[in-house]
């Protein structure tokens, strides 16, 4: 042992400590240094000592669609998305409430992601990727399994996206492999 090594102080968030749920979906550190925890039963906000819960409420505009948290963004305008089981919600820094975006309106998002030239892109469970603008204006929409049939003649449903990075997410097609889609 190297009697100069450093020695690491590490904190444990959990339940007991403030955190809506142990299951942890997501991870995100914005532009202002919040932490942000997204579970399957809440979104965290947490400022290195305080741990701010946030949930849908029935009838609550203002509130999540859902709090069952998937993905988050910070975008390069500022704007900071939640993605859920419902859809996706802007989160105000100054109110501290939440609007919905609507061309995500009941649909289950599982990723958000920025890239290069700054439109945003929302994979859903149904293999249905939507392009928005900065503004969070429709620009269009497509199916990943109508591509993949058309362009690679693969014919199964069963796909897994993930972020590969601002320009790229990785499709892995069961029994298929994986395939790097640019955006």
């Amino acid at each position: 042992l190297n009697s100069n090594a450093q020695k690491f102080d590490f904190k444990n968030v959990t339940r007991e400590k403030g955190l809506s749920n142990n299951f942890v979906n997501s991870i995100y550190q914005d532009d202002y240094g919040f932490m942000w925890f997204g579970t399957k039963d809440g979104l965290n906000q947490y400022d290195g000592k305080i741990i701010k819960n946030y949930y849908h409420f029935e009838g609550d505009l203002n509130s999540l669609n859902s709090s069952n948290i998937r993905d988050m963004l910070f975008t390069s305008t500022g704007q900071m998305l939640i993605a859920n089981t419902a859809g996706v919600n802007k989160f105000n820094y100054t109110t501290e409430k939440f609007s919905q975006i609507e061309e995500f309106n009941a649909t289950n998002v599982r990723l958000l992601v920025e890239d290069s030239s700054n439109f945003i892109w929302g994979a859903n469970t149904n293999n249905v990727l939507l392009k928005l603008d900065s503004s969070l204006n429709m620009v269009s929409n497509f199916s990943f399994v109508d591509i993949l049939k058309s362009e690679l003649n693969v014919a199964t449903t069963a796909i897994s996206i993930h972020k590969f990075d601002e320009d790229n997410l990785m499709l892995f097609v069961r029994n298929q492999g994986f395939y790097l889609f640019n955006l």
